[in-house]
């Protein structure tokens, strides 16, 4: 929804990197771009953005998922990884490696998904990108017979590595989904019920529609 702040789902700011952590590849010391109109964080931190930056977000995310059919599970799932991995802070980037964004992806698989220098940091591109990794990584965790929990390993550890994704995803993602679905499906129905009542004509010209098509009738 345009102005809706979703309160339940806001993320507090995360911690700074020490200067020490900060390698030469990283881009948390690039300057956010603040053009008015352009939804961007407060920082390069984790969670670091308004309630109406994360709210937003949020509706990008589910945007994206909606045109990419998802269901609203995976959607919460969606919301989950981007919980987890930036806080919903469009603009957050890590100190020790090249991740940044929503989905924290490191320069190689952002371009894999169309990110570049030019669109990195742009809410719809990324939310478009991290709905395109999920759906590749759900795929593979089911031709390879595994649960829903795999889904995040292989965001974190990506298809042949193990950087302990598993645990991550049982402590940090499984318990939010539940609570996140049950949002996404609120939305969605709010969403439906305000695109109907836009389609549906004011009662007086619904009146005057009637009255036209009688008096044609009567003709």
């Amino acid at each position: 929804m345009p102005n809706e702040i979703y309160t339940d789902m806001l993320q507090p700011k995360g911690a700074e990197y020490r200067s020490s952590q900060i390698k030469p590849w990283s881009h948390y010391r690039e300057p956010i771009d603040d053009t008015d109109g352009r939804l961007h964080g407060e920082s390069r931190r984790w969670g670091d953005a308004s309630p109406e930056v994360q709210s937003r977000v949020i509706d990008s995310l589910i945007e994206s998922s909606r045109e990419a059919g998802l269901t609203p599970r995976e959607t919460a799932y969606v919301l989950a990884i981007a919980r987890v991995e930036s806080g919903f802070n469009p603009d957050a980037a890590a100190g020790t490696t090249s991740a940044s964004g929503l989905g924290q992806f490191i320069d190689k698989t952002g371009k894999h998904y169309g990110l570049t220098n030019a669109n990195r940091f742009d809410v719809d591109a990324q939310s478009d990108a991290l709905v395109a990794h999920f759906v590749d990584n759900r795929n593979l965790a089911r031709n390879r017979g595994q649960g829903e929990d795999y889904i995040y390993k292989y965001h974190h550890d990506g298809p042949t590595t193990d950087y302990g994704g598993l645990g991550l995803s049982r402590r940090e993602i499984a318990p939010h989904l539940d609570q996140y679905e049950q949002f996404v499906n609120q939305r969605l129905a709010q969403t439906q019920g305000q695109s109907q009542a836009q389609a549906q004509p004011a009662p007086q010209q619904a009146a005057q529609m009637g009255a036209a098509v009688a008096a044609a009738g009567a003709a």
